[in-house]
């Protein structure tokens, strides 16, 4: 067997050919975390602003069972979200509160083994096929298989009953609206408050926003506000109006939201950053210290009626989110 040899000269010149490559191939690593670090600061512009209270997820345990949060806490998390069911391989998509919602209502069922419009038709439990499922009226019934932490067979009838009584009541989202086929609706997606240069927010979905009584700092509460069929941009009615009931708005004074062409990037009440194009100044005198004040958007654009974000039927969860109180 021939065996080769490299030579000294052969072995020092691949030594500098590797150092070389192992240079050029740091340098670029180099240059591309540098750019990840400069998108960084850009998309996020309140990194570097001191955070007072911790980021609130949403993680509703409502006692309203007839709500579209109760009956996901009950039913489509701990019975429905099954692997290889609806845990998003295939629609409905059970696997958080809002996917269940938005695949659910006013969504046309893939197999349609009767008369039925959508899985959730609002206000009509005939032609709602979960309806027909539940009660096994068509193929396959609902539920196939069961987790074992579902309670359904100990509490099966009294869960369909609340799907049956939140779908004839208009099926509403966690706000309190009610889903219309006309158009797209505009979408409350967080708030947040700003003095000066730190965030408060607040520990957990039914904590009020929080802030220190200090007449020198400027003040102000965020909005994250979306259409989803359009680019944000001001709309025909963006106001506010604060209370100290949760549910008497009558003739409260409004006041005008600011609209910010360049959003700020912040977290939501899901947890996850949108983007923040509204805003209201707000004054300490204004308001009485201690005092818990809700408020809530009313908001229109050339497609949709006045909506009022949250309503009266909002989850009360919601309600305590979209608070206030200054604290001396």
């Amino acid at each position: 067997m021939k065996v080769n040899h490299s030579t000294p000269k052969e072995i020092s010149l691949m030594g500098r050919s590797i150092a070389t490559s192992f240079f050029i191939i740091s340098f670029m690593l180099f240059l591309m975390i540098s750019a990840c670090e400069e998108d960084d600061l850009k998309t996020n512009p309140f990194d570097e602003q001191e955070v007072n209270q911790d980021t609130v997820r949403l993680a509703i345990d409502s006692t309203e069972s007839a709500t579209i949060a109760g009956i996901y806490y009950n039913v489509f998390k701990p019975t429905c979200a099954n692997v290889g069911c609806h845990d998003g391989t295939f629609e409905p998509d059970f696997r958080t509160l809002e996917s269940s919602y938005n695949t659910l209502v006013h969504e046309p069922p893939i197999k349609n083994d009767g008369n039925f419009t959508y899985r959730v038709d609002p206000g009509s439990v005939e032609t709602s096929v979960i309806m027909a499922r539940l009660n096994n009226l068509i193929s396959p019934p609902m539920p196939i298989q069961l987790e074992p932490d579902s309670d359904w067979f100990e509490k099966g009838d009294d869960y369909i009953d609340d799907i049956k009584t939140w779908i004839e009541n208009g099926a509403l989202d966690i706000m309190g609206e009610a889903p219309t086929l006309e158009a797209e609706q505009i979408k409350a997606r967080g708030v947040f408050a700003m003095q000066k240069d730190s965030i408060y927010r607040r520990n957990n979905i039914e904590a009020p926003l929080r802030l220190p009584l200090d007449s020198s700092q400027q003040s102000y509460i965020y909005f994250s506000l979306e259409h989803p069929t359009s680019p944000p941009s001001p709309f025909s009615v963006q106001e506010v109006a604060f209370s100290t009931e949760s549910d008497d708005f009558d003739g409260k004074e409004m006041k005008e939201l600011e609209y910010i062409p360049t959003a700020f990037e912040h977290y939501g009440y899901q947890g996850l950053p949108v983007d923040y194009h509204f805003r209201v100044q707000i004054y300490p005198e204004d308001f009485e210290p201690g005092q818990r004040y809700y408020f809530r958007v009313y908001v229109k654009d050339d497609q949709n009626p006045l909506q009022e974000l949250p309503g009266d039927e909002a989850l009360y969860h919601i309600k305590n989110y979209y608070s206030i109180e200054w604290t001396e």
